[in-house]
């Protein structure tokens, strides 16, 4: 018994994991994208101030900074692929669709469904 509880969380704690480990790459191409559009630093470095320089920093930034702010959606996916024993793409969808589902329910209902109860009956 007690074994079966360690594997599960062992299992468990290499899923919460797996969506983690490109984090530090993304982290690192978003301060090399950050660095190719200084203008502190292009005052010092002549290339970076070349147009597809700039270009390519701000695409860069831009993009990875996206993937950085939708770390939850990336998480909520991973770990559900992770988990899955098998079919995990549909596992992954399927936790994707949950999340955009529960986000905008959140967004047109702030408030716990009891609590809109409690505050119309009152």
């Amino acid at each position: 018994m007690k074994h079966r509880f360690t594997a599960a969380l062992e299992r468990f704690s290499r899923a919460m994991l797996a969506p983690l480990t490109y984090l530090s790459a993304a982290g690192l191409l978003l301060a090399a994208g950050a660095l190719l559009t200084s203008t502190a630093l292009s005052g010092a470095l002549p290339l970076l101030q070349w147009g597809p320089v700039r270009l390519m920093g701000r695409i860069l930034y831009k993009c990875l900074s996206a993937v950085i702010s939708n770390l939850s959606v990336l998480f909520c996916t991973g770990l559900a692929a992770s988990l899955a024993k098998q079919e995990k793409h549909q596992a992954a969808f399927i936790a994707l669709m949950s999340y955009l589902h529960l986000s905008h329910r959140r967004q047109c209902h702030p408030l716990p469904s009891w609590a809109c109860w409690r505050s119309r009956t009152a």
